[in-house]
């Protein structure tokens, strides 16, 4: 039962504290941190800068999406089922309005690159659709829809008051 004596040189010792802000005390909010940090890095190097865009007039909760999306299966599986509305129903958002195709389009936008780079994957080197030489050479037929510069505005009075004022001064001189 031997207790070595209490031996440190006070003179000697010394230690830099870490500064650590209330909020990130949890572990959780420390992996969330962490998470943010890596996919900021990630889109710096690919010399753009991380914009987290906004849903619902609230800040998307880039973490919370991506842990998601891996608990619902991947991207891939929730794309091909169709369940982007339930992972807006999982995030807090309301149903309806078309917030699962608006997490879609962010996710795909933001978050999938980093995805695709961290398991190694290359974004440049997946096959795209194959074309076969007789399709490709067919020639472009355009589209029915009619061109919408072909549509006059009406000459009516459907413009601006400032318009308005402009057309007065040119027909007054």
């Amino acid at each position: 039962d031997w207790q070595p004596p209490f031996a440190v040189e006070v003179d000697n010792f010394k230690f830099t504290p870490r500064i650590q802000r209330l909020n990130e005390l949890e572990a959780q909010t420390r992996v969330k941190l962490n998470f943010l940090d890596q996919i900021a890095k990630f889109w710096e190097l690919q010399g753009s800068t991380l914009k987290i865009p906004n849903v619902e007039r609230r800040i998307l909760d880039l973490y919370s999406l991506n842990k998601i999306v891996i608990e619902e299966g991947g991207y891939e599986a929730i794309c091909r089922d169709r369940r982007w509305s339930r992972v807006a129903q999982r995030l807090g958002y309301p149903p309806g309005k078309g917030i699962g195709s608006l997490l879609r389009s962010h996710y795909e936008r933001v978050i999938y690159p980093f995805d695709t780079f961290q398991s190694g994957a290359s974004l440049a080197c997946q096959p795209g659709p194959q074309i076969d030489s007789e399709e490709k050479d067919r020639e472009y037929k355009p589209h029915s829809i009619p061109l919408r510069q072909s549509v006059q505005p009406s000459k009516m009075n459907s413009y601006g008051r400032r318009a308005k004022r402009l057309q007065a001064e040119v027909s007054d001189h």
